[in-house]
């Protein structure tokens, strides 16, 4: 289901805690800023994050944004996927699902963690977009797997 504001503390701990396993990444140390990317109370119907339960927890989440293009048509840009029992290909399906009910004509990946064979495997074309992602940063070489970053 939609994530609520009652949401947040289990899904902050969720995320802080799935993403522990990358070496770039980003903690969030306040529930204020977790809702920024998560929730964003104050713009109904822009970001949008979904979560699934198994017995009483949340073990899985999807966060998009619904955006227009340069044409007007608005799409949904997946930012982030968390991923602990649920399959990331499962949950980016209902999340395509998800956008249509919500008026998006077309979805787009932003998050670097998934692989390229589940994108493929969903008829998703590559885009220059992850590329610039680290523009203003110095860092060692890491291997795309190795980042998770929500982009906003």
């Amino acid at each position: 289901g939609r994530m609520t504001s009652e949401d947040v503390p289990s899904t902050l701990v969720l995320v802080n805690k799935w993403s522990s396993q990358f070496e770039i990444r980003q903690v969030f140390t306040s529930a204020e800023r977790f809702c920024h990317y998560f929730v964003c109370p104050n713009v109904p119907n822009f970001v949008c994050t979904h979560v699934v339960e198994n017995t009483g927890s949340i073990t899985d989440l999807v966060t998009y944004v619904i955006v227009p293009n340069n044409t007007g048509t608005l799409g949904a840009r997946i930012l982030a996927v968390v991923s602990t029992q649920s399959s990331v290909k499962q949950l980016i399906v209902d999340t395509m699902l998800s956008a249509k009910e919500n008026g998006a004509k077309f979805v787009s990946v932003c998050q670097m963690n998934i692989s390229s064979e589940i994108l493929h495997s969903l008829s998703f074309q590559p885009s220059q977009l992850v590329g610039s992602l680290f523009y203003n940063y110095k860092y060692h070489e890491v291997a795309q797997r190795d980042c998770w970053v929500v982009v906003s």
